[in-house]
């Protein structure tokens, strides 16, 4: 599976694997290997492929058919709110702090804040009488 989910977003990516090899730091030859089945690569070229292909590193094993697991969009408007609700204190984030964090930084910090969110959700959950 490894293999066919490489080629496949090489191909729409419309690079050779000379290319992907120069991005991902690896020889052409090691490409050519995950492409064909003969090699896995270590963890650090996973997560560049995963990078750089914006998809998971188990989408990219096969395990999940899902290109992002639990990929959330968050707009930058959105992030106040979002801090608030998981019990953070926005007041002290300035504005212009806010505004000179770029949209990639704030999608970070949101998802922090989702992620945060949930595992608290979790727990209370877990720490229900049944």
């Amino acid at each position: 599976m490894f293999s066919e989910r490489v080629r496949g977003l090489r191909r729409v990516r419309d690079i050779t694997q000379k290319e992907l090899a120069e991005i991902i730091r690896v020889s052409g030859s090691a490409v050519s290997a995950y492409e064909n089945g003969k090699k896995v690569p270590g963890s650090d070229t996973l997560m560049r492929l995963a990078e750089y292909f914006d998809c998971s590193i188990d989408y990219l094993m096969g395990k999940t058919n899902e290109k992002k697991a639990g990929a959330v969009v968050v707009k930058g408007d959105d992030l106040p709110v979002i801090l608030r609700n998981a019990g953070f204190i926005a007041a002290l984030v300035s504005r212009e702090a806010l505004a000179a964090l770029s949209e990639e930084e704030l999608r970070g910090i949101a998802l922090r804040a989702l992620q945060a969110i949930e595992e608290k959700r979790k727990g209370s959950e877990q720490n229900q009488p049944r």
